[in-house]
């Protein structure tokens, strides 16, 4: 993804359609058995094909390299040391939601291998309750400045 920009939605919560997106869990292994971690579980799979298969629609080969990586249990993006830039803007569905920046974390835990460098703009518009939530993601890489 050296040069490439992907931009895509989230619909939903993953586990629902009408459920806003969901925040990081900070939560221990023992746990992993509770609903919510299931859920959790079913948002990051669903960021995930989101990406992949906006991914393979611009870049096949990419597409396929980042499929196979979500396959194999991996996360579809390792960037290494390179920088790289996520800017999130959610549509929320009514006033009741969680942190924006806790769903950021929650796109990064389901994409990135490594988001230590990874920059980022966070976003968001309150809908009524009527309308469907929605992350519009776009991940490009991070132009920095090299002069010391």
């Amino acid at each position: 993804m050296e040069n490439l920009t992907v931009s895509f939605e989230v619909i939903g919560g993953g586990y629902d359609p009408m459920a806003n997106p969901m925040p990081k869990l900070k939560l221990t292994g023992r746990q992993a058995w509770l609903q919510r971690v299931q859920n959790y579980v079913e948002w990051k799979e669903h960021v995930q094909l989101a990406f992949v298969d906006a991914l393979k629609a611009q870049d096949a080969a990419l597409g396929k390299i980042a499929e196979q990586r979500v396959a194999n249990g991996e996360k579809p993006l390792d960037t290494g040391k390179h920088p790289m830039f996520m800017a999130i803007h959610i549509y929320w569905r009514g006033d009741a939601h969680a942190d924006p920046e806790n769903v950021f974390g929650s796109i990064a835990d389901a994409l990135f291998a490594n988001d230590k460098y990874l920059a980022v703009k966070v976003d968001y518009t309150h809908q009524g309750k009527e309308k469907q939530p929605y992350v519009a993601i776009m991940i490009r890489p991070y132009a920095t400045n090299t002069a010391k």
